[in-house]
């Protein structure tokens, strides 16, 4: 099989094909693009490409044209295929600038547990990582950071690429080692056998997170997580398995959003978009929300989601 001229291995292949079989049996398609990557948060993280499901559900990828099309692409089509397995994606308001450092980190966090997911997938497929792995060893040798939170994020991010003994890099991060091998530590202790698995790790890493950061950034109520029901609870009325809250009880100059957390861990798991924040238009949405089963409400959303 070729990309972009460039012939790709069996396990690469195999992987592109076990995607692409999911994605066509909803109609849908993979479309992979080979171009340079000019995004600078990507670049400084040593990201060489992306993907995204687009808003009638095709899969974009995109990933640079270099010696590590190998690694950026099976890492891409990894993280689609997690998605399409039922693997949480997380929830953002982006209405609320004033949440956009919550919402880095929030996703920064997801992104370390999706990539520790995905280095032992490509490990398990045969699929070579050594050579990008050079990339984030010169990056720690030329590691410089102020920003304390940021920086312990970055550095984690590096340790789970790394997949390897970390105790030997102490020396370039000084004063920063101590957390981000705690938090490190804290990560690989986690489970992720399965989907659900892997929603009970993120909220307990989201906590564990802002335990370390004062102030805490409240990961729990401002970043949602993908619930995951089971077939029991869809047949529940939504108060049975949620407890519905407006915005303006965390963000009082807005009300565009109902918010939905999951009675079991108290993690945000949805947020309901406003046709009408007028108090009037809010208690009506509420009266109808209270009398759905959680199956009626993931129609009426049209949102999909997995069974646990």
């Amino acid at each position: 099989m070729y990309i972009n001229e460039t012939i790709i291995s069996r396990p690469l292949e195999n992987l592109y094909n076990e995607v692409n079989e999911l994605m066509l049996l909803n109609n849908k398609i993979v479309k992979i693009m080979v171009e340079e990557i000019n995004d600078p948060q990507l670049l400084e993280m040593g990201a060489g490409g992306y993907c995204r499901f687009d808003s009638i559900g095709n899969l974009e990828i995109k990933c640079n044209d270099d010696e590590y099309i190998e690694y950026n692409l099976s890492h891409e089509l990894l993280h689609a295929l997690l998605k399409l397995k039922g693997y949480p994606n997380i929830i953002l308001n982006k209405d609320i600038h004033e949440w956009e450092a919550v919402h880095y980190f929030g996703n920064m966090l997801h992104n370390i547990i999706e990539h520790k997911l995905i280095i032992r997938e490509q490990e398990a497929r045969k699929i070579d990582i050594k050579k990008k792995q050079e990339i984030y060893l010169n990056k720690i040798k030329e590691f410089s950071a102020e920003e304390y939170s940021e920086a312990v994020i970055v550095i984690i991010s590096w340790f789970i690429e790394l997949n390897t003994q970390i105790s030997n890099y102490e020396e370039y991060f000084k004063s920063k080692f101590k957390i981000s091998m705690q938090l490190y530590e804290f990560i690989m202790g986690l489970d992720y056998s399965d989907p659900f698995s892997t929603r009970k790790a993120t909220v307990k890493l989201y906590r564990e997170f802002d335990r370390h950061v004062k102030p805490s950034l409240d990961l729990t109520s401002k970043v949602g997580i993908d619930f995951i029901p089971s077939s029991r609870q869809l047949g529940l009325k939504l108060p049975q398995v949620f407890i519905i809250r407006e915005e303006k009880e965390f963000y009082p100059n807005s009300n565009n959003h109902l918010f939905l957390f999951s009675i079991a861990d108290s993690q945000l798991s949805f947020m309901y978009e406003l046709d009408d924040s007028s108090e009037r238009g809010i208690q009506s949405v509420k009266s109808k929300l209270i009398n759905m089963t959680v199956e009626e409400f993931y129609k009426s959303t049209e949102r999909n989601y997995h069974i646990r």
